[in-house]
């Protein structure tokens, strides 16, 4: 979980550096790709470690709901910041980069704090793997 999250932070960080360039996009597009797949598979890994065999596919199913709401909030998030930053002028056709930034910023906030917190996981595993 520590490598997925650290990809997510820096997919975050590249974005607010990139500026619009097309390559910064692009690495940023790769790390958030390789981030996503490293960690949902380490998921799936975790949850069939500390849950009981009758019940992983309703918690891995729980897992996959709880990831689409939280990716639903996160773009409606990202959303509503962005549209902040059109300001009150009726012509502006694309939010200011300031939004842009504002929102990556956002982005590699939480992703810091879900580093930390799976940093912290591995202690408490082997505890309740062994429950």
């Amino acid at each position: 979980m520590t490598l997925s999250s650290a990809f997510i932070v820096v997919t975050s960080l590249l974005l607010v550096f990139a500026h619009g360039a097309a390559l910064g996009l692009y690495l940023a597009s790769a790390a958030c790709g390789i981030g996503v797949g490293l960690g949902t598979t380490q998921w799936m890994n975790i949850v069939v470690a500390v849950v009981p065999p009758e019940r992983v596919s309703s918690v891995s199913g729980t897992v996959f709901v709880l990831r689409s709401v939280g990716a639903t909030l996160g773009g409606q998030i990202g959303a509503s910041v962005l549209a902040s930053g059109m300001g009150m002028d009726p012509k502006a056709l694309v939010p200011t980069w300031s939004a842009y930034a504002t929102t990556f910023v956002i982005g590699a906030a939480i992703s810091v704090v879900a580093l930390a917190l799976s940093v912290a996981l591995p202690a408490r595993l082997p505890a309740a793997a062994g429950a």
